[in-house]
C-alpha cells in the first residue's frame, strides 16, 4: 500500500485474492483499523493522540462487526 503496484502484480493480486479468503479479510481489516485510525487523528488535538484501553476495544468491537456483515 505504500508503493505503486505494476498493471501485472494487480492482475495477479485479483486473482490471488479470488481464492484466497485469508487475504481478503487481512485487507477488510486493514481497511477498517486505516480508516478509525484516519477519524483518530482527525479528532484528536496534536499531542493527545492515545490508544487507550476503550480505543482498543471500540476499535476490536467495529472490525469484528464489519467482518460479520457479510
Amino acid at each position: 500500500m505504500l508503493n505503486r503496484i505494476t498493471f501485472r502484480e494487480h492482475i495477479e493480486l485479483r486473482i490471488h485474492l479470488l481464492g484466497c479468503s485469508v487475504c481478503r479479510v487481512y485487507g477488510k481489516q486493514s481497511r477498517i483499523i486505516n480508516d478509525m485510525v484516519r477519524q483518530l487523528f482527525k479528532s484528536s488535538m496534536p499531542g493527545e493522540a492515545r490508544l487507550d484501553e476503550s480505543f482498543k476495544k471500540e476499535l476490536q468491537e467495529r472490525i469484528e462487526i464489519e467482518l460479520n456483515k457479510n
